[in-house]
């Protein structure tokens, strides 16, 4: 790698660090005795660690009665791994789930909780809606789902939970049970211990905590760590993601204020990208629409998008305006998506922005997806299906049938022949895999960036990024 791209590495984890930071400052301060609940927490991870197999883990979990797994509320990837945990069990075991976030002694079937929008966490959302990955996976599995809240300290819940477990398994001994708590009950003197002293021998699985994150200096794929006896560490989520989440997730029901803390969140993102290249921070600062603003957005659109989106049915996903630094998000923006904003805001002060040609725009696309990747190295491209229909969800079209003719367009570099979804879809897609391939290369540097940004970089090679996408 050259030194050049080793210093943009450097500043864009010294800024990764700064955010984290001010956003952790800018959550809720904890009670004295949250503090103390939460530094517990933090000591299970001082001790030795080393990366683990996933052989490993299979058996330590397969070994432990029973498997408790760590749980960042707010966010998704956690309950879509408890769900990976449930369709790795082995064939002919049912599972059963001891939810936190469920009130005490409910009881139902996997099946029943995932067809009835009626059981309610103790949040107020639909439990299906919440864990829908693993409550899919257990309800194939004849699986049960049990509830552990009870209106306590988190103490108190770590002891209802374990003795509500003991009484459970001796009901129920047909069943392999995983408990799916928030992190801080994990440290080993809470619920873990609480268990041994019901007779349990538990495994736990902490997800991304982020004392391991800073130990594995920022790994750039999903890593599995073993923290001495019984304690494992999935890591597969950025901690700035965490921090993302966390303050988005209190004012939940109000739409105009959840836009005010993503509006500072992405100009934050927006300012740090600038001081990273030497320039100065967007003057003009972002806008971000609610959801239930998607018409008035979609009429500040130019015609071309307009055409592209119906003003009745609002998109399932983050839209951003081409030459404002105007967003529109159908919900609370993850981290990916704050992240491109963060980018977007900042080309819109640069000439890229302003200019309409295929390169142009495809270079915009990049310029968002080489920060999002650059701040979540575990980030995936969605698939041409699932994006076209987030993007266009009225639309029936199946989106690879349209391949052929989108590909044919770019390598003919008619893509004003292309209907106008066709062309939003074919940058958004496209550009995605070529700000990711940026990345990969390992080349890209400050100046490079600034290039970009002024539209003058020439490193541009529309043959061979065809041929790339051709591959993919």
């Amino acid at each position: 790698m050259p030194p050049s791209s080793k210093r943009l590495i450097q500043d864009i984890r010294r800024l990764e660090e700064r955010l984290r930071c001010h956003w952790a400052r800018q959550a809720p301060p904890l009670s004295h005795h949250l503090r103390g609940y939460r530094q517990d927490w933090l000591k299970t991870f001082e001790v030795p660690m080393r990366e683990a197999t996933a052989s490993e883990l299979t058996s330590a979990l397969l070994a432990a009665d029973p498997v408790l797994v760590g749980d960042f509320h707010s966010l998704r990837r956690p309950r879509r791994s408890l769900g990976t945990l449930v369709r790795n069990m082995p064939e002919g075991e049912s599972p059963a789930l001891l939810l936190e976030l469920l009130p005490a002694h409910f009881q139902a079937t996997a099946k029943e909780v995932l067809n009835d929008p009626k059981y309610q966490l103790v949040n107020g959302r639909p439990a299906r809606d919440v864990y829908e990955s693993p409550l899919r996976a257990a309800a194939k599995r004849n699986g049960i789902v049990v509830g552990a809240w009870i209106d306590a300290s988190p103490q108190k819940r770590d002891l209802a939970a374990a003795k509500q477990w003991s009484q459970l398994r001796l009901s129920k001994p047909n069943y392999r049970w995983l408990l799916f708590f928030g992190n801080w009950h994990l440290a080993d003197s809470h619920l873990p211990e609480s268990i041994r002293n019901v007779g349990g021998n538990p495994a736990v699985l902490h997800q991304s905590p982020e004392p391991i994150w800073e130990k594995a200096g920022h790994p750039k794929k999903e890593q599995l760590i073993r923290l001495g006896a019984g304690h494992w560490a999935w890591l597969h989520t950025p901690p700035l993601a965490q921090w993302a989440s966390e303050l988005q997730d209190a004012p939940q029901d109000d739409s105009e204020l959840c836009a005010e803390i993503a509006e500072e969140m992405v100009d934050s993102l927006a300012s740090g990208f600038a001081e990273c290249l030497g320039l100065p921070a967007p003057q003009q600062p972002p806008s971000v629409w609610p959801a239930d603003q998607w018409p008035a957005f979609w009429s500040t659109l130019p015609n071309r998008e307009r055409l592209a989106f119906s003003e009745e049915t609002a998109p399932l996903q983050m839209v951003l305006h081409p030459h404002l630094p105007a967003i529109w998000t159908p919900a609370n923006p993850l981290l990916n998506s704050l992240v491109e904003a963060g980018g977007h805001c900042l080309l819109t002060e640069h000439p890229l922005s302003q200019q309409t040609s295929p390169e142009a725009r495809l270079l915009a696309r990049a310029f968002r997806r080489v920060w999002a990747r650059f701040l979540n190295p575990f980030l995936r491209e969605t698939s041409l299906t699932e994006l076209g229909s987030r993007l266009f969800p009225e639309s029936k079209a199946d989106w690879n049938l349209g391949w052929d003719s989108i590909l044919k367009a770019w390598e003919d570099r008619q893509m004003p022949f292309l209907e106008p979804q066709q062309r939003v879809l074919a940058y958004e897609y496209f550009g995605g895999l070529f700000g990711a391939s940026l990345v990969q290369n390992g080349n890209l540097d400050h100046q490079i960036l600034k290039e970009i940004l002024d539209g003058e970089w020439m490193g541009f090679n529309w043959p061979t990024l065809v041929a790339t996408m051709r591959a993919a």
